[in-house]
Parts: structure tokens; sequence; C-alpha cells
């Protein structure tokens, strides 16, 4: 654990304390300080755990395990088609058919997006602190590294493409990690990564409360304006930007809301069981992305 006196994204010493929280989704014990930079916004615990210590923070192994498992996969499958059918929401993977591309998940859990990959001929690796959930995915010959991006040790120049689903924020080192992606990504490949938003509506609306303020094991918490600055530090241009909040930063944050007083954690309620609820968070959560004050945003970039 240290001190930070200095923003990770643009170097100014120009910083504020923010304020202090509490865990509300798994229950560690203390408080924990927000810093924020006064140039670009950044907002970051400080002092900084360490990779080591952070592990502490998280839920056990099994009970991560059991949910991102590859059990009842195709009663997954029913589950996620009668949510696009009563949501009216029908995206779908535009995954490229490729034999010859690769493609590195950093944070993949289980594996479940480089499962997707796979079946469409790409060849795949990822890396992910949980050993419990790397040997899942590998059961799944998904070739999963146990552990960090900067411990994997891959060639240079490796990937075609580079996929980080809500695993960078919480990362203590970005630069590092930034570095590292650049180094082992082709020269005009792909990075997509999805991160919350801080500068996002519910942010501001709920505060303390929002529901991705998940600390401590979100360790950095970014806005478009950094996280483009980031981005470009490293070597990478950006293509796009594009906020892709879901139900649960609205109704996450008003169940955080209605427990702030009764030692309740963010899951513990019944607003995501309620119909009426989810159709009416899923739809306005629709609205803010179209607007571009989404809780969530994907940046897609391409290596210069």
């Amino acid at each position: 654990m240290h001190r930070l006196d200095y923003c990770a994204v643009c170097n100014s010493k120009s910083i504020k304390f923010k304020e202090k929280v509490i865990d509300r989704h798994y229950g560690n014990k203390g408080e924990f300080e927000l810093n924020q930079c006064n140039d670009c916004n950044l907002v970051f615990l400080n002092p900084m755990f360490t990779d080591f210590e952070l592990a502490k923070f998280y839920p056990s192994d099994s009970y991560y395990a059991f949910n991102q498992s590859y059990e009842n996969t195709q009663d997954k499958k029913w589950t996620h088609t009668l949510y696009q059918i009563l949501w009216l929401d029908f995206k779908r993977d535009n995954i490229e058919e490729t034999k010859e591309k690769k493609v590195l998940d950093i944070g993949c859990g289980t594996g479940w997006d480089l499962f997707k990959y796979k079946q469409k001929g790409w060849k795949v690796s990822g890396v992910e602190p949980s050993k419990v959930a790397s040997d899942i995915g590998n059961k799944q010959e998904l070739n999963i590294f146990n552990g960090t991006l900067l411990e994997a040790n891959y060639n240079d120049n490796e990937f075609d493409l580079i996929i980080s689903s809500h695993s960078f924020e919480h990362i203590p080192n970005p630069n590092e990690t930034m570095k590292e992606i650049n180094r082992v990504l082709k020269k005009g490949g792909e990075l997509i990564m999805s991160i919350p938003n801080y500068s996002g509506l519910n942010s501001r609306i709920f505060g303390k409360y929002w529901y991705y303020l998940t600390e401590p094991v979100h360790t950095f918490l970014y806005s478009p304006k950094n996280i483009k600055k980031l981005f470009q530090t490293h070597g990478f241009e950006i293509n796009r930007i594009v906020h892709c909040g879901n139900m649960m930063g609205i109704l996450g944050s008003i169940q955080i809301y209605k427990n702030r007083n009764n030692g309740k954690m963010a899951d513990d309620g019944n607003l995501t069981k309620s119909l009426i609820w989810t159709f009416f968070a899923t739809h306005l959560s629709k609205i803010e992305n179209l607007f571009r004050t989404g809780d969530c945003i994907s940046i897609i970039a391409k290596k210069k």
C-alpha cells in the first residue's frame, strides 16, 4: 500500500480529497479514501493497494467459480434469449470468423468471451488472477494464464486483438498495463476495453451510492476525457467510444441507496426480481446511452 501524490493519467500533482466510502458489494470492513485529479478528473483510491493486497478484498474463489461456470450453458442461452425478447434488446456478437488471428482477453474470468471467439476459429489466450476461474476456463482449452498481464510474458506483437471487459478499473498500475498491452499487440491491432463511466448520469445522481463505485476493488474510475488521454499517451488511436450502460447501473444504485442504513449489500434486495423495475431501468439506460451519459463505456482503439 502506498500513497499517490500525482495523477496516473495526466501526471498532475493537483489532486484533492474527494470522499471516504465503504464497501457496499462484498462487505469488506473499514473506509476507503478517494482522491480526484483537479485537471483531468480521474478518481482513484489513495492510498493505493498492490495486486496482492487487493486479492483479499474479493469474494472467495468458490463463489466466483460457481457464478461463472460452464454448467447449464443451454439454460443460460435460453435465459439470454428470453431477456432479449422481453426487453427488445437484440444486440449480436459481431465476431469475425478466422483461423489465423489471435485474441487476448485481459481479466477473462472463466473465459466466456474467449469461448465465443474460439467457436469462430480464433486462437485464444487469456489472463485471469483467480486460479479457480482460470482452471474452469482451461477445461474448455481456452489457454488462460493464471496471473496478471505483466506476469504472463507474451511475445512482442503477438495478438491481432486485445479485449478487456470490466477488468481495467481493477488494475492498480494502469500505465504499466497499457505499456504492456502496446507491446504484445500488433501494429494496427485493435484494443476493445469496457469500463464504468464515472462522468455518467447515475454517478452524478447517486454519488457514493452509485452501483459501480465498487471500492476498494475498483482502483481507478475513468471518464471519456481521461481514458482518451491514457490511450493516446500509450500509442493508441481511438476510433470511437460507445456508451453501453445497462439496467444494473440504475437498479443497483437504487438498491444500494435503499440499503444504505441496514447493512445489506448491493445485491440484497428485490428490485432486480421485479419485471416492472427491470423494464423501466433497461429502457432508461438505453436513453442514457443515446445521450452519451451511460454508466459504462467501450473504447475501440488501434495501435499506431
